[in-house]
């Protein structure tokens, strides 16, 4: 009997030792508090003892129905645990973890109430500003939720306008909804999943497909969350549109390459086209080049106007792109000097009889004002170079000798007909490439080459 008295003893001290403990009458009155308690709430126990319950408590809480709801389940024998906020005597605000617990008399009745406590104001704090930045994270970014298998789960105001799907048409739909198509069958996709089960996070620009069908550019973050045991629940992504920053990105990109008038590659373009064919050479198999010149454009030009001039060449080069939609590409080097490159693979056979197409299309007269006006193409052809420079020079050869061979014709390249080289008279104060003395009408006699930029 004495040895079960000491140990319940014994344990009522742990508790007095661990926790802050009050005790009140069934209608608030402070009994009793111990050290820790006091400690916590800043008083001694000579000003607790016969005050209020209510003392602790913000006045505005005080007058409303829950508080005296509070303490009439209490006399009723319910315990009642939870978070509460309190005041204390410095008037700084506290949050307690309490535990009320009726303690009840030989009959049953409730008697007082003893409350355990402990100080959780740190945690609240730290819950509080986590909240608040989820919150504001919340308010400024797209937010969705997926479970594990990439269902939608959730999304927020700022995730539903950006992609224009209501939370009805998300809710319940895979990832994949949004992503293009291509994209979701591709073994990236399945592993970028695989990597996000196993808890592993992601951030990434991603392109996705909006409810109007339009392109949308995100920058997100993938994040997963874990549950209680450490496995991964679902996976929230945090997003900003980024779309306009992209499309600005494009638009400046296209027009460091592109030519404004024709919108074929311009010199940069080319280069890289270029370096992409070589790159797509193997043993046996290179890429071509065929170099065009027009004929007689000095002629539009001097006859009809600068404008026809452009016009000539947004004709020609609308020309090139139906004969030569096989190609890698096609550009517009400067001047009425136009390229089209193709990969390894084609044959010689095929590069022939596309120069000859593009001969013939570029001879059929177009109107300008009312008059016809009929340009000319001379094509250089080279299928044999390995590094840029070479397949550009070997073209320009070949070219010149279209050129000289009287214009409205094809020439491949073949290192047997290579001659000297020699000086070229100067016009201007700058040497002319054989190719444009042609159009000048001098005898090409002369071999020194210029730069493919400076040519006409």
């Amino acid at each position: 009997m004495f040895e079960h008295e000491d140990l319940n003893q014994r344990k009522l001290d742990a508790l007095e030792a661990s926790y802050a403990i009050i005790e009140f009458g069934i209608d608030g009155t402070i009994i009793r508090a111990n050290a820790l308690f006091q400690d916590l709430m800043g008083y001694s126990e000579a000003e607790l003892i016969g005050r209020s319950h209510a003392m602790f408590v913000p006045r505005r809480d005080t007058k409303m129905a829950a508080y005296r709801f509070h303490w009439e389940r209490l006399a009723r024998g319910e315990t009642i645990s939870g978070e509460f906020r309190r005041v204390k005597k410095s008037g700084e605000i506290c949050w307690i973890h309490g535990s009320y617990s009726p303690v009840r008399d030989a009959n049953g009745k409730t008697e007082r109430v003893l409350k355990v406590a402990s100080n959780v104001t740190w945690k609240k704090r730290r819950d509080a500003d986590f909240a608040g930045q989820i919150a504001a994270i919340r308010a400024s970014q797209a937010v969705v939720e997926f479970d594990c298998d990439g269902n939608i789960l959730y999304a927020n105001r700022n995730y539903q306008n950006l992609t224009g799907y209501s939370i009805s048409e998300l809710k319940g739909t895979p990832h994949s909804r949004l992503c293009p198509p291509h994209m979701t069958t591709t073994p990236d996709y399945r592993m970028f999943w695989d990597s996000l089960r196993s808890g592993s996070s992601a951030s990434l620009l991603c392109e996705r497909i909006g409810a109007s069908g339009q392109t949308i550019w995100m920058l997100a973050s993938y994040n997963p969350v874990r549950d209680e045991n450490g496995g991964v629940k679902k996976i929230v992504k945090f997003a900003i549109d980024q779309t306009e920053a992209v499309l600005d990105h494009q638009r400046v990109r296209y027009m460091s390459q592109h030519d404004p008038l024709t919108h074929l590659y311009n010199r940069t373009g080319f280069d890289g086209l270029i370096e992409e064919a070589l790159a797509s050479a193997s043993t046996g198999k290179r890429p071509a080049l065929l170099l065009i010149d027009l004929d007689g454009f000095k002629q539009i030009n001097d006859t009809y106007g600068h404008a026809a001039g452009d016009a000539c060449l947004v004709t020609v080069a609308s020309r090139l792109m139906r004969k030569a939609q096989h190609a890698l590409g096609l550009a517009r080097l400067g001047g009425d000097e136009f390229a089209v490159v193709f990969e390894a693979g084609h044959t010689q056979e095929a590069i022939e009889a596309t120069a000859q197409d593009i001969i013939t299309e570029v001879m059929i007269p177009f109107d300008w004002q009312g008059s016809l006006v009929r340009p000319g193409a001379s094509i250089g052809i080279a299928t044999g170079g390995t590094i840029a420079s070479e397949i550009m020079r070997q073209a320009d050869l070949a070219l010149y000798q279209a050129k000289g061979a009287g214009r409205g014709q094809f020439r491949v390249y073949a290192v047997e007909n290579e001659t000297p080289e020699q000086e070229l008279p100067l016009v201007g104060g700058a040497s002319l490439a054989p190719h444009d003395m042609a159009d000048l009408g001098a005898a090409p006699t002369t071999r020194q080459r210029t730069p493919l930029s400076s040519a006409s």
